[in-house]
């Protein structure tokens, strides 16, 4: 009787060692299954999100475009009548519509997103926001060495204007960035130095990008001429260009 006591005493022992176990393992499936969900929940949002905000920007753009291009038909009317305070006034009012048209866009965007349940997220409104300081203070006073404006304004008031709506957006909040912003003062080609890409391939150790891009391992390639922060040839002068389009969201249109 003793030892069957024992025996039955030591199987229910491994019973409750083994439902321990089982308690264990499905409190862990339990937590791995809740947060797998939790992640692509909120990958979707965020997916949800970024679309309707792109869809919202493209729209906009698309209906700035119409307007525009009706005004092309206005004025190609007042020119042929000679009517040319006219002509003059929709050309000014096309200038304006190439930035209100865009930040109108970038607005709905925000909106579209924060209605898919995106939040702001207070680095990209900082962002906006020290641009809109750059826009209003450096578009306005920089100059080429022989006194050119190297960022002319495409009517009067235009930097200040443009500021005053990216000031606006970054104060509402922006959840989700443009990715495709092309600022002013972002010079590409020409040299090693103005390419983002070669700051996003040190950035990220992406030494690829050195073969690929930056003349590999040949003589006269980067890797192999580079010898100190005296090798670089000298920057190219800043191209002076009639900017018409806004940063963000632009048209792409140019003036004829």
């Amino acid at each position: 009787m003793i030892l069957g006591s024992k025996k039955s005493g030591n199987r229910r022992g491994q019973v409750i060692i083994f439902l321990v176990l089982m308690l264990v393992i499905l409190f862990f499936v339990v937590i791995f299954n809740f947060d797998l969900h939790k992640i692509l929940y909120i990958k979707s949002l965020a997916q949800n999100a970024g679309d309707a905000s792109a869809l919202m920007a493209a729209r906009w753009q698309g209906i700035t475009l119409n307007l525009i291009g009706d005004l092309n038909i206005m004025q190609a009317l007042a020119l042929s009548q000679g009517d040319f305070v006219t002509a003059s006034a929709i050309t000014g009012c096309q200038a304006r519509l190439c930035f209100s048209g865009p930040m109108i866009a970038f607005m709905t965007a925000q909106i579209a997103a924060k209605n898919n349940r995106a939040y702001r997220n207070s680095d990209f409104d900082e962002i906006i926001r020290e641009h809109a300081w750059t826009v209003r203070n450096i578009y306005p006073a920089a100059t080429s060495p022989d006194g050119e404006m190297l960022f002319p304004e495409p009517y009067p008031g235009c930097w200040s204007e443009y500021a005053d709506m990216l000031d606006y957006i970054a104060t509402e909040g922006v959840a989700a960035a443009p990715d495709n912003a092309r600022f002013y003062t972002d010079y590409t080609g020409g040299h090693f130095l103005l390419m983002i890409d070669f700051y996003e391939a040190i950035a990220g150790k992406n030494w690829c990008w050195f073969y690929f891009h930056a003349g590999g391992i040949e003589p006269d390639g980067l890797l192999k001429s580079y010898t100190d922060y005296h090798w670089w040839p000298p920057l190219p002068e800043i191209p002076h260009h009639e900017y018409i389009n806004s940063e963000i969201f632009g048209l792409g249109l140019t003036k004829r």
